[in-house]
């Protein structure tokens, strides 16, 4: 499994909230560092920060969906809720599912548990 958030409590509390259910977990701390890990190790499922500073979220699942056709349908997305039209207008136009900050750890299981 691949954590990409930008800020690291949310990067480890959601490591930690994956590792309950005995997954293992690499974090990455924005979506160039993800790419690249995508490079070199298979993941069943991503959790993907939506806003992002240089590469947001839309643009990693662009890339991964160039890169690695079918892979993006494993991206749930993590949103705070603000967030352009524009980024709004791509999570209407997508079936992936949403984790909304503050979750809890119910939410984190049953999204990755229907992603898998």
């Amino acid at each position: 499994m691949l954590v990409i958030d930008d800020e690291p409590n949310v990067r480890q509390a959601l490591k930690a909230v994956l590792a309950l259910a005995k997954h293992t977990v690499e974090l990455a701390p924005d979506g160039a560092a993800a790419l690249a890990l995508l490079e070199t190790a298979e993941f069943d499922v991503i959790v993907c920060d939506l806003m992002m500073p240089d590469m947001n979220g839309r643009d990693v699942y662009e890339r991964i969906r160039a890169r690695h056709p079918g892979l993006e349908h494993r991206i749930v997305f993590v949103t705070g809720g603000a967030f352009v039209p524009s980024l709004e207008t791509f999570l209407d136009s997508i079936d992936n599912p949403r984790l909304n900050k503050p979750f809890t750890i119910d939410q984190v299981h049953t999204l990755i548990r229907s992603v898998l």
